[in-house]
């Protein structure tokens, strides 16, 4: 996958996938986070981390005009990755009732990502200008989102780690439905007190001062978590300090390539037809980034509160890393098996990689009770398996199209993703056909009898990541390819800015989710998306004709 790219990728690469992993071990309990210490309800509490995530994006506009007027591109990332440390160390300080310290933790962590996300994109990119290798963008940009979803994988686990460390250590079990209820409990509402003293046991009398324990460890796990994001945000740093001299060649600026005669102009027409294409595809994806920013909002607390959270043996397996990369293996041995190009030799490590992954699995398999509890939060890690794992098989579907010369343009695939992502709402919508509204859910959690399939959010990530990666890595490249130069982190900034626009539409219609049901919430995003799907329709032509071959 990696062949004929220069080493700068590699660098950027782990960089990126260190950032992720620590953004993205946070993100996973953040919503979880609000309702569980504060209180919060579920659209409050998706309405705050859809204003954390957007406003990562809409600070990109920040760091594309720090980048372009004032410091550069290598010297912004690295500021961001400080400033986004700074952010977790707040957000790991205990917290009592009061919220400031953590909106204060949020606007940081915003800033810092708004001056790094959009920059290390426009480096990666600088690095494919030479024609020899500008082939290979595309691909580039795919290998590198596959390198933000290796760390987005793992971070759930991490979080789900932390947190479960701290209950056990405290004597306690984690049950999606307690934390509401022991926050009523501590508001003096006794209405589900017989299910928290059901859930604490015999031998505890004050069940108030459970309540009260109970919250305090679980917000304990969730405070470790942040600050675990902290560090590894600074690990992330100092592979971008130490390995610069690998992609310091592609940290330039427009005026740097004028100053050696290097540089391309273009005409006033010519950036004025690009910037319109552009901020027609920025209007367009707007609903996409609404729906892939609710993956860590209303899909994970719909997760929460809706789906079955006590799995069989089998489903298990879906749920524990170890298992997940034994599986990968075990794939990955068979695809290296009845490949006509391996070698002899390839063929016993592909029949190794088979079979030691489906002993582990085994093994594993029988050593699971009949009953296991899952924390929803791993849902997320879903999204990023199916990217890690889908991944070199798009890249080869385009490189196939690519030698036959059938190859979409990439405003061509972004109109696929469109429609692809749209449909994956059709799954949970059906799933959710005849179920109550949160409101109506004792402990904010749906009875067993009527609780959806893990199967359903499973299918949904699925389908969903498969119009990410037709659309989200391939709009990348796409602005990079055909930003005006003098405008790269500028336009860079509006393809974020355009997520930023999505992940607060995504916290605003919680409200909606909230009071009008899933179902009817779910068919709304597929009314929108595929409105979104049929602009860029009509607007392809001449997003085409402006954009040229991109």
């Amino acid at each position: 996958m990696f062949k004929g790219h220069p080493k700068g990728l590699y660098v950027l690469f782990f960089s990126n996938m260190g950032e992720r992993y620590g953004y993205y071990t946070m993100v996973a309990v953040f919503a979880y986070y609000l309702q569980e210490h504060f209180g919060w309800s579920l659209s409050k509490a998706n309405l705050t981390y859809s204003f954390l995530v957007g406003g990562t994006y809409i600070a990109a506009l920040i760091g594309g005009i720090v980048a372009d007027k004032l410091l550069g591109y290598g010297k912004t990332v690295l500021a961001g990755l400080i400033v986004m440390a700074s952010g977790y160390v707040l957000m790991a300080k205990p917290l009592g009732t009061d919220p400031t310290l953590l909106i204060i933790a949020i606007c940081v962590i915003a800033i810092g990502v708004g001056l790094f996300k959009g920059n290390i994109v426009v480096i990666t990119g600088n690095l494919y200008e030479d024609k020899k290798i500008s082939h290979l963008r595309d691909s580039a940009l795919m290998l590198f989102y596959m390198g933000i979803n290796i760390g987005a994988f793992f971070a759930p686990f991490t979080a789900n780690f932390f947190k479960d460390l701290i209950l056990k250590n405290a004597g306690l079990i984690y049950n999606n439905a307690i934390p509401k209820i022991c926050q009523e409990v501590i508001a003096g509402n006794n209405t589900n007190i017989e299910r928290l003293r059901e859930f604490a046991g015999s031998g505890v009398t004050n069940l108030t001062q459970y309540a009260e324990k109970y919250i305090k460890t679980i917000s304990t796990g969730y405070n470790l978590a942040f600050g675990f994001a902290g560090i590894v945000m600074l690990l992330s740093m100092l592979v971008f300090i130490f390995f610069k001299k690998y992609y310091q060649h592609a940290d330039y600026l427009h005026k740097d390539k004028v100053k050696t005669g290097e540089a391309v102009e273009l005409t006033s027409k010519e950036v004025k037809d690009r910037v319109i294409a552009l901020m027609i595809v920025f209007i367009a994806v707007i609903c996409f980034f609404w729906a892939l920013n609710s993956l860590g909002g209303i899909i994970q607390l719909y997760a929460k509160s809706y789906s079955q959270l006590t799995v069989s043996s089998i489903t298990n397996l879906l749920f524990t890393p170890w298992t997940i990369i034994a599986l990968f293996a075990a794939i990955a041995g068979l695809v290296i098996l009845i490949s006509q190009k391996s070698s002899v030799r390839t063929k016993f490590i592909g029949l190794g990689l088979l079979a030691a992954g489906i002993i582990f699995l085994w093994m594993k398999y029988n050593s699971f009770p009949e009953e296991n509890s899952i924390g929803p939060e791993l849902f997320m890690a879903f999204n990023s398996l199916f990217i890690v794992g889908l991944t070199p098989g798009v890249m080869a579907f385009f490189n196939f199209l690519r030698v036959r010369e059938k190859e979409p343009t990439s405003p061509t695939k972004i109109t696929i993703g469109l429609f692809i992502t749209a449909a994956s709402f059709v799954i949970l919508m059906i799933a959710s056909l005849g179920l109550p509204k949160v409101g109506e859910l004792v402990g904010g959690v749906i009875d067993s009898v009527r609780a959806v399939s893990p199967y359903f959010i499973i299918s949904f990530n699925l389908i969903i990541t498969i119009g990410e990666l037709f659309l989200s890595p391939i709009g990348l490249s796409f602005v990079s390819k055909v930003a005006p130069p003098k405008m790269r982190g500028a336009m860079q900034a509006g393809w974020l800015i355009a997520s930023g626009v999505g992940t607060l539409l995504a916290g605003v219609s919680g409200i909606l989710f909230e009071k009008s049901g899933p179902w009817q919430y779910f068919a709304l995003m597929i009314f929108f998306i595929s409105l979104s799907g049929l602009l860029m329709l009509v607007f392809l032509n001449k997003i085409k004709a402006a954009t040229g071959d991109a």
